[in-house]
């Protein structure tokens, strides 16, 4: 497993799935405007940054491999 599936699966994921349970669990509840709101609306701002930081990551591993395939040439 390389470091970019373990930042997938310890970052990334976990907020997704607490994300989807305060949604299943309190979605309907009277206090989901008021205060599970707020929390969904903090989890999706971190979820964004990381998904960006991902992004960035995908980049820099592309292009260190374009580097070591260029290398062996």
């Amino acid at each position: 497993m390389d470091y970019l599936e373990l930042y997938c699966k310890t970052i990334i994921q976990p907020l997704e799935k607490m994300r989807d349970e305060i949604l299943d669990k309190h979605y309907s509840s009277i206090f989901f405007k008021s205060k599970y709101k707020l929390l969904l609306d903090k989890i999706d701002e971190e979820l964004m940054n990381k998904y960006n930081k991902f992004n960035d990551m995908i980049e820099e591993e592309t292009k260190f491999q374009e580097l070591l395939k260029d290398s062996v040439k």
